[in-house]
């Protein structure tokens, strides 16, 4: 579905036959990425034109799976292609639909592309197997991965959005408490309150996203920018 200005809905229809169709993310020029799910199990990636044309984006060679979650004003959509035995690659679709891998860290098999900026910067997720710790990471614009790292103690962390330089994301602890954090340019991490975890950021640094507290209440939540 998508919404325009005055609050007014239109479809934003999926593949033939799918049974699941999600919208994740549009640009300012209208167009949208998203997943559509076929009766067959299989999730794709889509993006729709400004008029509402599908088009779905293609998986890496030998993969069967797909997903997009975000695009920027340059067309660029990043997301995950996954292989028959359903290990997920980071990658990343041009404006003309052509799909390239972002790689990962050295040893790892598996990541995941989340959000993309207006440089082409894009961050994500790498790990070695489906059960190890995720690892924050960010793809630079000449394609060269660097880690994001987690908070002092921490085990894991994951980047999901970045602007400008700034990312955001979650650090989890051995004991499996996530916390939100917010990355500089530099890459330098901070944490920004209690449990929770960061899902947007803008150019300047601040924040968005949800906290929870120990009697189980989640709120949503806004870190100003840094001084």
């Amino acid at each position: 579905m998508r919404w325009d200005r005055r609050g007014r809905t239109a479809e934003l229809r999926g593949l033939p036959g799918a049974v699941l169709d999600r919208a994740y993310a549009i640009n300012d020029a209208g167009t949208a990425v998203g997943v559509s799910l076929t009766a067959d199990g299989v999730l794709n990636a889509v993006r729709w034109n400004r008029s509402g044309a599908l088009t779905r984006l293609p998986p890496l060679p030998g993969d069967v799976g797909t997903g997009a979650g975000w695009i920027n004003g340059a067309g660029t959509s990043v997301g995950l292609s996954s292989t028959p035995d359903g290990t997920t690659r980071a990658v990343r679709w041009d404006e003309s639909g052509a799909v390239t891998a972002l790689g990962a860290l050295p040893d790892h098999a598996w990541s995941k592309a989340f959000s993309v900026d207006e440089h082409g910067v894009v961050v994500g997720t790498s790990h070695a197997s489906a059960d190890s710790p995720t690892h924050a990471v960010r793809w630079r614009e000449d394609g060269s991965v660097v880690e994001l790292p987690a908070l002092p103690g921490d085990v894991a962390a994951a980047a999901y959005a970045v602007d400008d330089g700034w990312a955001v994301g979650c650090s989890t602890s051995a004991t499996g408490v996530s916390r939100p954090v917010r990355w500089s340019p530099s890459g330098e991490v901070v944490a920004l309150g209690p449990p929770g975890e960061a899902y947007a950021v803008t150019g300047d640094g601040v924040a968005v996203g949800s906290t929870s507290t120990s009697a189980g209440t989640t709120s949503a939540t806004l870190w100003r920018a840094p001084r």
